[in-house]
């Protein structure tokens, strides 16, 4: 679904947030993202569709830091911070490109 969705999108890259422990390393979350990144890699690389990963340590802060910003009232944050936290780190990813 994910590569069907980037290629009706037209998109080279899949970002994958890396759930890395504080410290940077990769615990148990870390490792089974990474078994996906490995499979989505052997079905998207052939199509002409780089799949990078990216670190997501701190994202959630970043987006509750944000949402305390624009005011956005707590019930209203549990359907809407994973999204900007998916935001926040792909702009990170985006602006180490430059």
């Amino acid at each position: 679904a994910i590569l069907a969705a980037a290629r009706d999108a037209g998109a080279t890259t899949i970002v994958v947030g890396m759930p890395r422990s504080l410290s940077g390393r990769d615990g148990p979350a870390a490792r089974a993202a990474m078994t996906e990144v490995d499979a989505l890699r052997e079905l998207a690389e052939p199509v002409g569709v780089q799949v990078d990963t990216y670190d997501e340590r701190l994202t959630t802060v970043i987006a509750h830091r944000r949402l305390d910003a624009a005011n956005v009232k707590h019930r209203a944050r549990k359907n809407v911070v994973d999204q900007v936290a998916a935001a926040v780190m792909l702009q990170s990813y985006l602006d180490r490109g430059r």
